[in-house]
């Protein structure tokens, strides 16, 4: 599939594909930071009053120089967080990700002698509040099982107690592989 990440600089898109060449990275990574950096793009046309487009979305943010993006400091960092906390919904897992995606960038671009100062060097991801795992109670998990039905009883009933037993990831489920399973362990 080609990716030619419209929307972003052409160094930011050097960085994609640094991303994606040098370092390896899934494409679904790389995807999830041209998304990350777009976002941040745009905001910084906004924020720097460098469109006069009213749709957020609509934002070619191609233009923006490398000495715009150096001239950012830490607290223009915060505004951004704040913006895409209030106006984009984003909790804190997904602050984390953009904090993590706009450190390897001005690593990168620091590291490419395309600016000399890297603001985010003292951004710290907000902390994300830990969440105790939701379990079934024996009953209830017995309740489910008995409810299983229809043309794929068995193989419903079989993936239900994976979940119940192993505590599986739903893409950890869908990854397995009938060569993966072995009845030495049995």
């Amino acid at each position: 599939m080609n990716r030619s990440y419209d929307f972003i600089p052409d160094y930011a898109r050097d960085y994609l594909y640094y991303l994606r060449n040098i370092r390896a990275l899934s494409e679904k990574t790389v995807d999830q930071y041209y998304l990350d950096l777009k976002i941040f793009f745009r905001f910084v046309m906004e924020y720097k009053h460098l469109t006069d487009e009213k749709d957020f979305d609509r934002i070619d943010a191609s233009g923006v120089s490398a000495k715009v993006i150096e001239r950012l400091t830490l607290s223009d960092l915060y505004v951004y967080l704040n913006y895409v906390n209030d106006e984009r919904g984003n909790e804190a897992r997904s602050r984390a990700r953009k904090i993590s995606s706009l450190r390897t960038f001005y690593k990168y671009l620091c590291k490419q002698a395309v600016i000399s100062e890297n603001p985010t060097l003292y951004l710290e991801p907000p902390k994300s509040r830990k969440t105790l795992p939701v379990y079934l109670t024996l009953d209830e998990a017995s309740k489910l099982l008995g409810s299983v039905d229809g043309k794929f009883k068995e193989r419903d009933y079989a993936v239900i107690t994976l979940f119940l037993n192993c505590g599986l990831r739903l893409s950890e489920l869908v990854g397995i592989n009938l060569s993966n399973i072995s009845d030495r362990n049995l």
